[in-house]
């Protein structure tokens, strides 16, 4: 029987429990314990609390009005977790958990379906603990959810190639079905490199089951289309909007300020594969150089500046064409759209730790490694990506809006009940998950050009009626400008106290000055 302590041997059965262990300790240590950033983490944590009050799921909206920039699939994730865990952070990231450890096992499947089950135990361990998918678990995106079944769908097609059966490959358009239900169109961009190995890098020798089977086909365009065609036939208008805004729009336009110009492709996606791929990537380039410097050892292939690219694809074996493939495609179609952020291309990690495994087994069982040394590198980036997550929970943001709402409930408690009046530019959706209705945003002028603002001028006149009711109205801003705010106030006849919440926010509770004392002229309060 093998054991983990053979340093050149890798159980495949115990890297997998340990994959599994550790990616289940890095996704959920202080899951809970950061709030949610604006703008994405607060626009779909708020997206899903509307649902769960509205009680329409299948209609996502924003401030209650319509927001068809995503499918329903990771609003109905982010819902689950609230249901279970409450309208917190812990709920709304919860779903990020078993997403990250399933993804783990996925890649596993991969790795197992390229090579062997020593690869894939060692990928899925490599993936577990790489910098860049474990951050993505740590923030609410649809990305995460969305590589999930992209993993999987290309795990089944490798699965399908080994086995030369229709159903894991019936399992595959089940998986880009849901992808797609995820992401809508991006989330194709994997099943495009699939096809393109089919055409150009798959073994001639072997011919194996159709890919257009009609019953995975079928699963496909139910699952991936369903939700779709029901909306077109619902709300009219809306497919102009999906071709032309989502889908032409992003890809073609600069109309988003998504980082559009072309060499933004080489400062937003590589800086996130290469630091992301940490700390397996930095392992392996040590060992190779140390392998090539030291005399006695055999040098790695390389091909040469003479020889075509055409000819070094043909002359790799039909795994690593996979992989190249796989992560190539990908890369060039979203380094060609003119909408580019980091996490469009998080699925390439599971690829990139695919060969990543196989480089370090290949190091393992050639002696230049030790099982030791691969098992501590895993146990100390897990525990780095720990106590990181710990240190970024506790680290001051202007973007934290979890911080400042808890502060306001320390700081300037009210029991009576509260209004928030919001006086910004810009919505703060997460402001607006914490405080629900309670938020009403208000422009820092009368040209209000956002959905969903009142006009300043109206801001003391809000207050003076809230405070009226008997509520305790509250004006929260950034610090800056705010003089003019308090000012506007005072001129009303409120009293105002000022309440710093952090270095950034600061909060001003308002209320009615006493009969015939005009605005205030104490010291504010601290």
């Amino acid at each position: 029987m093998t054991a983990v302590h053979d340093d050149r041997v890798v159980d495949g059965r115990r890297f997998l429990w340990l994959a599994l262990c550790l990616a289940l300790l890095v996704g959920a240590a202080f899951q809970g314990s950061r709030g949610l950033f604006d703008s994405t983490e607060g626009r779909y944590a708020e997206c899903a609390r509307e649902m769960m009050v509205s009680g329409d799921y299948l209609r996502p909206t924003l401030d209650f009005a319509p927001h068809w920039t995503k499918p329903p699939l990771t609003y109905w994730a982010i819902a689950a977790g609230l249901r279970l865990f409450g309208m917190n952070e812990w709920g709304a990231r919860a779903y990020l958990v078993p997403v990250f450890v399933l993804t783990v096992f996925g890649v596993y499947r991969l790795g197992r379906g390229l090579w062997d089950r020593s690869t894939g135990a060692l990928a899925a361990l490599v993936y577990a603990t790489l910098w860049g998918p474990a951050g993505a678990a740590h923030t609410v995106n649809t990305d995460s959810l969305l590589v999930l079944w992209e993993v999987l769908a290309v795990a089944a097609f490798r699965w399908g190639c080994r086995t030369e059966r229709a159903a894991p490959w019936t399992a595959m358009w089940l998986f880009f079905g849901l992808a797609f239900l995820t992401k809508g169109p991006p989330a194709l961009v994997p099943l495009a490199a699939v096809l393109v190995f089919r055409l150009v890098g798959r073994d001639r020798t072997r011919s194996g089951p159709h890919l257009f089977r009609p019953l995975g086909l079928g699963l496909f365009l139910t699952t991936a289309l369903s939700w779709y065609l029901y909306c077109v036939w619902r709300y009219p208008g809306l497919l102009g909007y999906w071709l032309g805004d989502e889908v032409v729009g992003r890809i073609f336009t600069s109309k988003f300020g998504r980082h559009p110009h072309w060499y933004e492709a080489f400062t937003v996606y590589w800086p996130f594969l290469i630091g992301g791929s940490c700390p397996w990537l930095l392992l392996l380039g040590w060992n190779a150089r140390r392998s090539v410097r030291r005399p006695g050892t055999s040098r790695l292939r390389g091909v040469g500046v003479w020889r075509s690219v055409a000819g070094a694809f043909r002359d790799l074996p039909e795994p690593w064409r996979f992989v190249v493939v796989v992560i190539a495609v990908p890369l060039v179609v979203f380094s060609l759209s003119r909408s580019r952020l980091p996490l469009y291309v998080l699925f390439l990690f599971a690829p990139v730790a695919c060969a990543l495994a196989r480089g370090l087994l290949a190091m393992v069982r050639d002696g230049r490694l030790t099982v030791r040394t691969v098992l501590t590198t895993a146990l100390v980036s897990a525990l780095l990506l720990v106590a990181g997550k710990g240190v970024y929970s506790r680290w001051p943001s202007k973007r934290n809006m979890g911080a400042v709402a808890r502060a306001v409930q320390v700081r300037v408690p009210a029991d009576d009940g509260r209004d928030v009046f919001l006086v910004s530019h810009r919505p703060h959706y997460a402001l607006r998950f914490y405080f629900a209705e309670a938020l009403k945003r208000f422009y820092p002028s009368d040209k209000v050009t956002e959905p969903g603002f009142f006009r300043f001028s109206e801001l003391a006149g809000a207050c003076e009626e809230s405070a009226a009711t008997g509520r305790a109205p509250l004006v929260l801003m950034r610090r800056d400008n705010v003089d003019r705010v308090v000012q506007t106030l005072e001129k009303s006849g409120l009293r105002v106290d000022r309440v710093p919440l952090n270095r950034y926010w600061i909060a001003l509770p308002c209320r009615p000055s006493r009969p015939g004392s005009g605005p205030s002229d104490e010291k504010p309060g601290p």
